[in-house]
């Protein structure tokens, strides 16, 4: 049912001229309020007969926040997957130097810097010197809250939109969210050891919230509104790394390998090779 009113964003500095999410803005109900008096509902029991009819209605702001957790979850848990495979890659390179492995993994930090928007990052300026000596600023996307497009950055949008449509979760759900703070902890001790641990933790939690969201939660209307944010989300994930990666010429070798990089960050190794048991390759 429509109401008088309409959504506002709302600034977290009274002066501020640019408005958005991803400056703190919030979004605020407005209600037109009539002269006249409104006569009042009686409030009735409910019977015995069957269940009443419940309203797919949601506010303005909970739908909207309800898109945005869908977008943040999906957002973190893509670039855990970028940020794990990249791990894999740095290991590998270090006990066994191979031309086309380092020309792999430097083009996957260049992607992570483009995915994330974390600029200038492995891209910009000074990128040679961070590429060289890449550990501060993978720490810094893993654990750094206050900048922009970092793992912990979206984390901390998740359990604040979650705090926002609290009502709409289930308890399971809750329990989920709350270890979201425990995967950080690894993070934050300024060494790459322990990103393994913290990233599997990591993905463990998102893949469980997108199983409690597939199973627990009422399809209405918010429900639709969060699973069109992760799908839109996971589009822009995937073309992001697809142009990164495999839109730009390299060797044999190094095609190969960021062929299979980019298959398992997008989780799609299995069935590429159910698809295709005798080669891979870009057309």
């Amino acid at each position: 049912q429509l109401m008088p009113g309409g959504l506002t964003r709302s600034p977290m500095a009274k002066q501020a001229l640019v408005i958005t999410s991803a400056l703190g803005a919030v979004s605020k109900d407005v209600w037109v309020l009539s002269g006249a008096t409104a006569s009042g509902e009686e409030s009735a029991i409910p019977g015995l007969t069957g269940p009443e009819t419940v309203s797919a209605a949601v506010s303005p702001r909970v739908a909207e926040d309800l898109y945005w957790l869908g977008r943040y979850t999906e957002r973190a848990e893509s670039i855990a997957r970028l940020l794990r495979v990249f791990d894999n890659r740095w290991r590998d390179v270090h006990p066994a130097p191979d031309a086309p492995l380092a020309r792999c993994v430097v083009t996957l930090l260049q992607t992570i810097t483009a995915v994330t928007s974390t600029w200038p990052g492995f891209v910009g300026a000074g990128a040679g010197a961070r590429l060289s000596a890449p550990q501060q600023e993978i720490l810094s996307l893993l654990a750094d809250e206050t900048r922009t497009g970092t793992l912990a950055y979206d984390l901390v949008r998740v359990r604040s939109l979650a705090n926002s449509v609290r009502d709409q979760l289930s308890s399971d759900t809750w329990t989920v969210l709350s270890g979201l703070d425990r995967s950080l902890l690894p993070f934050k001790s300024q060494s790459l050891d322990a990103a393994p641990a913290g990233l599997a933790h990591l993905t463990q939690a998102m893949l469980a919230f997108s199983g409690l969201v597939a199973e627990s939660m009422v399809r209405d209307t918010g429900w639709y509104l969060l699973d069109a944010g992760r799908r839109v989300e996971r589009g822009l994930q995937v073309l992001g790394l697809l142009r990164r990666t495999l839109g730009e010429t390299h060797s044999a070798e190094t095609q190969n390998l960021l062929i299979e990089s980019v298959l398992i960050a997008a989780e799609s190794v299995i069935t590429h090779r159910r698809r295709y048991p005798a080669r891979g390759g870009v057309e």
